[in-house]
């Protein structure tokens, strides 16, 4: 963990449950034991760039945007346990928020998830953002 985390304030929920839900993610699905998973902050002024990276597998290009629906996995279920409610639930909060995720990777080895929570919260939310 970097340094850059000891000056940082923010509210403790929902943002822990979004920063374990990417971290629990890149280590669910990575296909080796001895993989490795990054976690850095930076505060830019008005919000606080979150990236969670790790070495896996990698997410093809073609599925980045699918990724953030309900009930979407790469893997099948029997081979991963999970709902397919984790990402869609990590964007949800970031855009009430008035933030943003991202996600990049070549599709072959890496992804990196980039979260953007501002400082303030958004000042109005949209009935197509809540949940």
């Amino acid at each position: 963990m970097s340094d850059r985390f000891l000056a940082i304030e923010v509210m403790n929920m929902p943002l822990t449950t979004v920063l374990l839900n990417l971290l629990s993610n890149a280590i669910k699905h990575h296909d080796r034991a001895d993989g490795t998973v990054w976690l850095d902050a930076e505060d830019t002024g008005a919000a606080i760039e979150f990236t969670v990276a790790d070495d896996g597998p990698g997410i093809p290009p073609e599925y980045q945007e699918r990724i953030f629906e309900m009930f979407q996995t790469l893997r099948p279920r029997d081979e991963v346990d999970g709902s397919g409610l984790g990402l869609a639930m990590v964007q949800k909060y970031a855009a009430v928020r008035g933030g943003s995720i991202h996600v990049r990777s070549d599709g072959t080895r890496g992804s990196t998830f980039t979260l953007v929570w501002p400082h303030d919260p958004a000042p109005a939310v949209s009935k197509d953002i809540a949940a």
